[in-house]
């Protein structure tokens, strides 16, 4: 073994030569893992590094692979993990020979490793000093391959030519770099060697910098096939290139579209004797583009400087793309702008103009400088508020495209919604509505001599506006100033809210105004206190703070300066209908209100929840005459909440400064949400903080406090201070610099933070929190402490990510290290579940498995809080122990706290004569012990099965090895409902006389060679006592399995026997739920069959949505018997129209159909090979069919019904 010792925490055994084991750790896709030191010595050869593979299951070294040359640093370009499992091994200083930083990139089956020293016989590599093979990083193809890029690769005496070689992900690629087996540059300073991979899995080498010929930097872009090599020199017959000095092709970012094709942007490149005129070439993704840039292949720009595709290629929602080009010159008048459609299946190429592109058509129009706004269904709108509009300087347009076909000409009154006066800047907003409309905002268009009114115009999304922006066509403001239009909130329902903070009342400026809107149709009226919610005192600006749209369609308007009188910022928060707005003045009857100045309700915004409802975060509310108390307020998402804020409707602070909500909320996947109050103060004890868990549609209420808070315990602890990490199940971590904190997302967190819930409550800057499954996370502490004053260690801890992990970091649940030695590198190796940690500085690699702990001791006790759906280890914290593992399955899942613990006997002990393993456990769920369900994996040592087989009672033996397969087949467990009344865990301490034999699936139980323990398995509903036991008067039979499945309305229940001797019926038991079982069927035991049967017939019709169980009740001529192991089965619902019964029949059977009186029902019978065995029609008579199978066999069949043309299947059994 390479283990140092077999427990939680294991180090690795240094290989000789190793100075800083586990600079890197790197876990592979097939469960081995990787470690690196890059300054292994070999053989008195200094640093030339090594890389260990070693075994995932057992922790075997598997292969050395090292350099051989000092200061080759094998691996110190890190490890890339291929998807099959292989790895590649980056040594960018590897020294070839005299040759030095030749480097070298090293394909290794992940597997069987690779044992000896990096070469060009085993590598990929360089051969000239500098080449540096590698350095560009690595890139992994979907398919698996890799991509080595070399800028620094030297071709013969072209310095920096660089090279991309195509590396065989299932064999490698080996030898030195060269034209037969890479792409390269045949020129100094080509710097071949960046990659783009495009979406079907070939990749484009990006070559800016390469020159063609004697042509510097005309640079190229060469299309590569991800599954074949591409080699030899870049030319243009491979390639796209560039023709003139400083084309600098592929210069800008590669667009890659959706369907697989790319698209090239060139702004420097040189139209003739116009320099910078810009080219954007198309490329097929299947096939490439080659030759040089042209109008002939690309869209180009004609003029000096009109540097098209020097923006950003805007793709649209439907996979087209837009092409943006402000510079473009339209003959003399500069800078007039351009967008440009163009297909993503076809491309398009051609000088831009105006009969291809939408155009300016005056001086500094600059067309395309704005983003133009997309639509769901794939049309788009250019926004020019810079277009003149004649003589109108910068009156501004909104240009609606078809996002098929594209838009050109010039921007004209005729195809665009334009401005009429000067500085409109109509354009400079385009908001998409959530129905495909969309609204233009022209908060500077001039209602005749009333400057900067404002308008906000409603346009089709399916064809746009064109026309002038007018009163007739538009939601306009009256005043010079009104500006209407500041801000446009699209509604989920379709709808929008238009806010106007600075519009006036007449004289009174900046009163403001937010306006409803129908999103289904133009708007046409002047915004007023009869159509909108509106301000009445100077500078009160309505809705300054925002509009927040809600879940179902309603919103809610924020106004932080609202007053009264002589107040001033008291601030108010307004729900408005979705359908119909509200109108006229902020009050108490219908808004939340502050109560005294500079309140600022609302000052942190609003928080819509997914069920409608909302938050208010008013951080700046004070208590009374305690200031900056903070108050977060649940509001009504379907009527809204009014009046002024206390902690009857509010989660309010009771101490200056407390700022509650002040850093946010954080919405849970569940709908239930968390509020940060990082600096809320307990008592005297400073910046505590504090989190409050909320539950969706309750509000949440009162004073901040532990009760029905998480709270700090620490002066400037400022829990809630960072965003809370959420985890792939739904709960969530808070974490700050003293600790961790793991919650359920289903029941919150209150209480002060403690050792008890949290991991290192003292902790010390907890640096991350990092998912690496949806069973675990890890924190990361740079360093912990013991008081808040004396440093210790610093750690990585493991976390279960259902439990969560407390207490202070130590061996249990951490490795530690060395408070002057940081980690290296942390790797979670799924398949298998444990954490590799590498600490360079001490030479040291840990493993820490959460299951690697020993067996737990007599009385040891595990309690633990479990999520719906989790799986946790049953862990002895003070002991460093373990139990076994529970898992939360069906629909009561375990959930809660659940306590667990262990009894070891001192001699094996016996219940009504009969021996029971003296490791025995009571596993007992806080919530709902008697139905919670779960599945159960308990541990057990081999000297406990072995002591058990020494009792002289012990007749039935328990298993001796993994191999012995009777052992395995005699385990039962003995299951004893509730509670141990006298804490003995004994048998006969439980309530009732009798308990419930299980028997595991054989599968289930399992000899772990690894940590030397038997793992016994089984699925439970209700819990108990549980004791492993052998059947002293075990049935002749052997249940090899049993499984049911849901078969259109029925249940087919099936199961395998084996060496039955006097053997006599199976009783078909079912439960609803899972304690009260009654016998739907008895099935007579066949001498020498060993697969059987049985239907539940109707169960979908009879229990929709529901989980059953069925067990089987195994009966001996001498009346013994034992059950099997429960199973259960969910329901998905009525598959309806069909029911046979009574089913099994040994005659006739009744079909019910819902059909026409009268209509022909054709039936056929299908046995279990498929053939046909009967075929029938029947007439449907009072909803039935009747089926004789007199003249069937014994045995099971399928049952068609065809019907008015619907067939339905049914499973049938005849006696």
């Amino acid at each position: 073994m390479s283990f140092c010792a077999l427990s939680q925490v294991t180090d690795l055994l240094n290989p000789s030569g190793t100075e800083q084991f586990g600079t890197l750790v790197t876990a592979l896709e097939n469960g081995n893992y990787v470690v690196l030191d890059h300054m292994y010595d070999l053989n008195g050869v200094s640093n030339v590094g090594a890389v260990f593979l070693y075994n995932g299951k057992t922790h075997e070294l598997i292969s050395t692979l090292t350099g051989s040359t000092a200061n080759d640093q094998v691996g110190s370009g890190l490890i890339i993990p291929l998807k099959n499992g292989n790895f590649v091994v980056r040594s960018v200083y590897w020294n070839n020979g005299t040759a030095t930083s030749a480097g070298a990139v090293t394909w290794v089956n992940g597997t069987t490793g690779l044992n000896g020293v990096v070469s060009a016989a085993n590598s990929l590599v360089g051969s000239s000093t500098n080449d540096m093979v590698g350095s560009n990083w690595i890139e992994v193809l979907p398919n698996g391959n890799y991509i080595v890029g070399s800028p620094s690769w030297r071709n013969g005496t072209a310095a920096s030519a660089g090279a991309i070689t195509l590396g065989n992900g299932t064999t490698g690629t080996t030898g030195p770099v060269s034209e037969t087996n890479s792409l390269v540059g045949s020129s100094e300073n080509d710097y071949v060697g960046r990659v783009v991979v495009l979406k079907n899995g070939n990749f484009l080498a990006q070559s800016h910098s390469w020159n063609n010929g004697n042509v510097t930097d005309a640079g190229a872009v060469t299309w590569c096939n991800g599954s074949a090599p591409v080699t030899g020199a870049i030319n243009a017959s491979n390639s796209l290139v560039g023709t003139a000095t400083n084309d600098r092709v592929g210069i800008e970012d590669i667009t890659v579209l959706a369907n697989g094709n790319y698209v090239v942007s060139s702004s420097r490149w040189n139209n003739g004797a116009a320099s910078a005129a810009g080219a954007v070439t198309f490329g097929n993704g299947a096939t490439g583009v080659t030759g040089a840039v042209s109008s002939a292949n690309s869209l180009v720009g004609s003029s000096l400087g009109d540097q098209v595709g020097n923006d950003r290629i805007l793709v649209l929602r439907n996979g087209n793309f837009l092409v943006r080009s402000r510079y473009w010159d339209r003959g003399s008048i500069t800078d007039a702008g351009a967008v440009t459609w163009v297909s993503a299946v076809t491309g398009l190429s051609g000088v831009v103009s105006s009969d291809n592109s939408l155009v300016g058509t005056s001086a500094n129009d600059a067309v395309g400088q704005y983003i133009p706004a997309l639509l769901a269904n794939g049309n788009y709108i250019v926004g020019v508020p810079a277009w003149d509009n004649g003589s109108l300087q910068n009156a501004g347009a909104a240009t609606w495209g078809n996002g098929s076909t594209g838009i050109t000409g010039s921007i004209s009154q005729s195809n665009s919604l334009v401005g009429t006066s000067a500085n409109a800047y109509v354009g400079g907003i385009v908001t998409e509505l959530t129905n495909g409309n969309y609204v233009v905002s022209s908060s500077n268009w001039s209602n005749g001599s009333a400057v900067s009114a404002g308008a906000v115009t409603w346009c089709s999304g399916a064809g746009g506006l064109a026309g002038e922006v007018t009163a007739q066509n538009s939601l306009v403001g009256s005043t010079s100033y009104d500006q209407v239009g500041t801000q446009v909130t699209p509604l989920a329902n379709g709808n929008y809210v238009v806010t106007s903070f600075n519009w006036g009342a007449g004289s009174v400026q900046k009163v403001g105004a937010v306006t409803f809107c129908d999103g289904s149709q133009p708007t046409s009226k002047v915004v007023g206190a009869d159509n909108s919610l509106v301000g009445v005192l100077q500078s009160e600006m309505i809705g300054n703070g925002g509009v927040t749209a809600l879940a179902n369609g309603n919103y809610v308007v924020v106004s932080t300066s609202w007053r009264t009188g002589t107040a001033y910022q008291r601030g108010a928060v307004t729900w408005g209908s979705g359908t119909s707005g509200i109108a006229g003045h902020i009050t108490e009857q219908n808004s939340l209100v502050g109560s005294r100045d500079q309140d600022n309700i609302g000052n942190k915004g609003i928080v819509a929840l997914p069920d409608g409802n909302y938050l208010v975060l008013s951080s700046q509310w004070a208590n009374g005459t305690t200031l900056y108390a903070g108050a977060v307020t649940f509001g009504d998402g379907q009527n809204g909440t009014a009046g002024q804020i206390s902690q009857l409707n509010s989660l309010i602070g009771s101490s200056a400064n407390d700022q509650i909500g002040s850093h946010g909320v954080t919405i849970l996947r569940n709908g239930n949400y968390l509020v940060r109050s990082p600096f809320w103060n307990n008592g005297s004890t400073m910046r505590v903080g504090a989190v409050s868990w909320g539950k969706r549609n309750v509000p949440l209420t009162g004073i901040v406090g532990p009760d029905n808070s998480f709270v700090g315990s620490i002066a400037y602890s400022n829990i809630g201070i960072g965003e809370p990490r959420i985890l792939a199940n739904g709960n969530f971590v808070l974490y700050n610099a003293f600790s961790t904190t793991w919650g359920d997302s289903e029941r919150g967190l209150v209480g002060f933070c403690t050792n008890q819930n949290s991991l290192g409550s003292y902790g010390g800057n907890n640096v991350g929190v990092v998912e690496v499954s949806d069973n675990y996370y890890y924190v990361i502490s740079i360093y912990s402490l013991t008081n808040p004053y004396t440093y210790q260690f610093r750690s990585v801890t493991l976390c279960n990510a259902v439990t969560g992990t407390s207490g202070s970091p130590n061996t249990c649940n951490s490795v530690l290290g060395n408070f002057s030695t940081p980690f290296a590198n942390t790797a979670y190796n799924a398949q298998h579940g444990y954490m590799v940690v590498g600490q360079p500085l001490l030479n040291k690699v840990s493993i820490y498995d959460p299951l690697g702990a020993p067996l737990a001791n007599s009385q040891d006790e595990s309690n633990l809080n479990i999520a719906a759906e989790g799986k946790a280890e049953l862990e002895v914290a003070s002991g460093c122990s373990i139990l076994g593992v529970i898992a939360s399955t069906g629909p009561e899942g375990i959930r809660g706290t659940v306590n667990a613990k262990v009894w070891v006997e001192d001699e094996v002990p016996d219940y009504k004569g009969e021996p029971f393993v003296a490791r025995h456990y009571q596993i007992t769920p806080e919530s709902n012990p008697g139905t919670a369900e779960g599945r159960v994996t308990l541990y057990f040592s081999q000297l406990d099965f072995d002591n058990f087989n020494s009792h002289p009672k012990s007749i039935e033996k328990l298993p001796t090895s993994g191999s012995d397969t009777q052992g395995i087949i005699n385990l039962r467990i003995g299951k004893f409902s509730g509670v141990s009344s006298d804490g003995s865990g004994l048998p006969g301490s439980y309530p009732g006389e009798a308990g419930e034999v299980i028997n595991p699936e054989d599968s289930y139980i399992v000899w772990n060679a690894a940590y030397s323990r038997w793992e016994v398995s089984f699925f439970v509903k209700g819990f108990s006592g549980f004791f492993v036991q052998t059947n002293a008067n075990a049935l002749p039979v052997t249940l090899v399995s049993f499984s049911g499945s849901q078969l259109e309305n029925d249940v087919l229940l099936t199961w395998n026997v084996t060496d039955a001797q006097n053997f006599s019926h199976f009783d078909v038991e079912r439960s609803v739920d899972g304690k009260r079982f009654s016998v739907l069927q008895t099935v007579p035991y066949v001498d020498q069959q060993a697969l059987y049967n049985a239907i539940d017939p109707g169960a979908a019709h009879y229990f929709p949505g529901k989980t059953l169980y069925y067990r089987l009740r195994m009966n001996d001529i001498d009346q013994t018997f034992a059950y099997s192991r429960m199973i259960p089965v969910r329901i998905a619902g009525d598959r309806n129209d069909v029911v046979v019964y009574p089913n099994p029949s040994a005659g006739k059977f009744m079909v019910t159909v819902h059909s026409t009186e009268g209509e022909l029902a054709d039936i056929t019978v299908v046995d279990l090979l498929g053939r046909v065995v009967s075929r029938s029609s029947a007439r449907v008579s009072a909803g039935k069919i009747e089926l004789d199978a007199a003249g069937l066999s014994s045995g099971s069949y399928t049952l068609r019904i065809e019907v008015q043309g619907k067939v339905q299947s049914r499973v049938i059994v005849k006696r």
